[in-house]
């Protein structure tokens, strides 16, 4: 499963990269713009939501996401669009005009629940965010963690959006990708830009630690754990780089400098099959290689300018709908 913020939805696949599928999507197409510009759609449903972070406890049967744009809802759409002939405008006028028709329906940057599913969506937290970007779950507590680096901030609430907290509001830059290990009651997360590096805390915002100080042009974005060997994951993105260390930060290790055209983006760890997932939003794939760095291997690869992948999990149990 995984993100797909070029057109605005969550999509499935299997694991050997066929039957990729939409799941679910915060964005419903007004009407009047499908009729009037078929072609456009894509591109107004990506304008209008931009889903980032991902994150699921099939235990719950629910999957969370982060969606900075946030998408409209059917009952809120501008119900008058009239339809365009043909070449009479550019392709920047129509998706202008696109955006006056539908973007007053815009619910803003939000978190988002779905059951397992795919049947719905409801939005749990609609408000006090900028551009919410990671996500991460504690099943324990039935807690939802989040970063946004809009207003730099790691924040939770519960799975209904209720109760939400700020747990770290100081000092940092642009917090991205977190990943939480309830059992240990730590937090992890990365911060890109200014003294980009992985920092730790504990559940409740306390006792903050960066743990890996990286290099400025670094940009780290994705964070995984595999509590299973004691190691946190994350992305280097302009550096083009996935990287691992010890989670008190110490024997950082590269594991695999990716391609040139590339920007690695989320990250996942299939701890029982050895296996790094990640998302590369340039070359717009999702990719595994080995915990070894070696049989890099292309899962899916999204056609057309609108795909644009970033979170990306497995999840260990069948998916209908």
């Amino acid at each position: 499963m995984f993100a797909d913020s070029g057109d605005g939805k969550i999509k499935i696949a299997n694991l050997d990269g066929s039957g990729v599928r939409s799941f679910v999507t915060a964005v419903t197409p007004c009407p009047d713009v499908a009729a009037a510009m078929p072609g456009m759609v894509a591109a107004v449903a990506g304008w209008a939501s931009r889903p980032t972070g991902l994150a699921v406890d099939v235990q719950a049967g629910l999957l969370f996401f982060t969606d900075w744009l946030g998408g409209y809802a059917a009952d809120e759409r501008a119900p008058s669009y009239e339809a365009l002939p043909r070449g009479e405008l550019d392709i920047g006028s129509m998706l202008d005009r696109a955006k006056e028709d539908c973007g007053g329906a815009s619910r803003g940057p939000s978190i988002y629940s779905a059951p397992l599913d795919g049947s719905s969506t409801a939005q749990i937290v609609p408000s006090g965010l900028e551009k919410p970007w990671g996500i991460a779950v504690d099943a324990l507590s039935r807690k939802v963690y989040w970063t946004d680096h809009g207003t730099k901030k790691v924040q939770r609430a519960n799975y209904d959006g209720t109760a939400v907290e700020d747990l770290v509001t100081d000092g940092l830059s642009e917090p991205r990708g977190i990943a939480v290990d309830p059992g240990a009651g730590k937090m992890y997360w990365a911060d890109a830009l200014n003294g980009s590096r992985i920092l730790k805390a504990n559940l409740d915002g306390s006792i903050v630690e960066p743990i890996v100080q990286l290099t400025e042009f670094a940009t780290p974005d994705g964070v995984a754990l595999d509590l299973a060997r004691g190691k946190v994951y994350w992305t280097e993105a302009y550096l083009r780089h996935i990287k691992r260390a010890n989670l008190d930060g110490s024997d950082v290790e590269k594991v695999l400098h990716v391609s040139r055209d590339s920007l690695p983006s989320g990250i996942f760890i299939d701890s029982l099959a050895g296996k790094i997932y990640w998302s590369d939003g340039k070359a717009n794939k999702i990719q595994r290689v080995s915990l070894d760095g070696s049989e890099p291997e292309d899962v899916v690869t999204l056609e057309g300018m609108m795909g644009q992948p970033w979170g990306v999990v497995v999840v260990d149990a069948p998916i209908q709908f």
